[in-house]
């Protein structure tokens, strides 16, 4: 038997879903009554009976929670003359995304899924943007919430949360794209990096001439195991500041009251880069070429906005060895405006064997990171291997 928890309206009619099972509800009349309705069998995939199907634009998608991780599926070309296409698209995700991902949100306009299991403050979140009829980028990566997720939506470009933080709850908004009240530095148009953020006038700080310390108050709860630090709008930060939890009241070292500040928690933004391998395109194929002998001399990350950062190479042989970047070298901004660059390539000496070695880039910083893409240089020997 197949028991209908929900369904999803599309184009050639109502996509009805059971645990086990995905209906075509229509209709070839111009009335739709009981006796005009036809159901069509369509596929038979296992789906996660506490979610709903979600719209990906022109195609719908769904997790299943059969067996000991969780799967996404998309499915396409739905018709009542053909079974329709499905691809798994978590399958680049491996065993990354956890069982029992019920809390679902989706926003069509920016390309995103966002799923979070019960009692978790991780949410994973699926990427894709479509260029005509092809996808041209399809990812996952995570967020890591500042306490229990108990329910999430998209509306209008920002990311709304419901978070159970230390006992309380707490309503977060995270604006997906700048919007017109989005904090930025200054007229530039970059973003603040801060989490659990609020924007404190300069009307509002007290400085006191004696001990050279600026103080305000903030009707925000302050949770006492995140750290915190005071960031200007002309990208001046500290995080030398004492917190009084019971009133609210911060007192910041250095004169701040001729400036309009936030006052948020820091996070850490880390990416992984995957194994260099070289690679040949073969129409819509990717090939590597695992078994050549491939010496990374240097990589090349290209930044989008960006401030501060660190990028590790992380070897068994050599250890660990961590450079600092700033995208603010000399001549390269001007005087008296925010010492960040819209775009930035940076070259990380490596010289090491591509499977010796793991690349990682990481900011804990109010200002952004934005990577767009990485090369490499090297010597590559195919050994003479011949595929056959």
């Amino acid at each position: 038997p197949a028991t209908l928890h929900d369904g999803l309206v599309i184009n050639n009619g109502l996509l009805v879903v059971s645990p086990n099972q995905q209906f075509l509800a229509r209709t070839d009349n111009d009335v739709l009554s009981a006796q005009t309705l036809k159901v069509h069998n369509i596929s038979s995939y296992q789906m996660n009976e506490r979610t709903k199907p979600v719209s990906l634009g022109t195609t719908v998608g769904f997790f299943n929670n059969a067996g000991k991780y969780s799967r996404f599926y998309e499915m396409y070309n739905i018709r009542t003359d053909q079974e329709p296409d499905v691809i798994e698209q978590s399958k680049v995700a491996g065993t990354l995304l956890p069982q029992n991902l019920d809390i679902i949100a989706s926003s069509t306009e920016n390309d995103m899924i966002f799923a979070c299991a019960p009692g978790s403050a991780d949410v994973y979140i699926f990427r894709y943007f479509n260029t005509g009829e092809k996808r041209a980028l399809s990812t996952w990566f995570k967020w890591e919430l500042p306490g229990e997720l108990k329910y999430h939506c998209v509306l209008f470009d920002s990311y709304y949360s419901v978070v159970d933080v230390d006992g309380k709850i707490e309503l977060h908004r995270l604006d997906i794209r700048p919007l017109y009240n989005t904090s930025t530095l200054t007229e530039e148009d970059y973003r603040i990096h801060l989490d659990r953020y609020v924007g404190i006038t300069a009307a509002d700080i007290t400085y006191d001439h004696e001990t050279r310390t600026s103080t305000f108050t903030t009707d925000m709860r302050i949770s006492p195991n995140l750290p915190y630090i005071v960031f200007s709008f002309e990208g001046q930060y500290t995080d030398r500041l004492t917190i009084d939890h019971a009133t609210g009241k911060v007192t910041v070292n250095g004169d701040w009251s001729g400036y309009d500040l936030v006052f948020g928690s820091l996070y850490d933004m880390k990416v992984h880069f995957p194994t260099i391998y070289t690679t040949k395109n073969q129409g819509d194929i990717v090939t590597a070429d695992t078994r050549a002998s491939l010496v990374i001399h240097r990589a090349k990350i290209n930044l989008g906005d960006g401030g501060y950062y660190e990028v590790t190479i992380d070897s068994p042989a050599r250890g660990d060895r961590v450079i600092k970047y700033e995208s603010t070298p000399e001549d390269a901004y001007k005087a008296n405006e925010v010492a960040m660059l819209p775009t930035a390539t940076v070259t990380v000496p490596v010289y090491d064997r591509n499977t010796q070695f793991t690349l990682k880039l990481t900011s804990t910083h109010p200002s952004p990171a934005t990577v767009y893409s990485m090369e490499w240089e090297g010597d590559y020997n195919s050994r003479m291997y011949r595929s056959v």
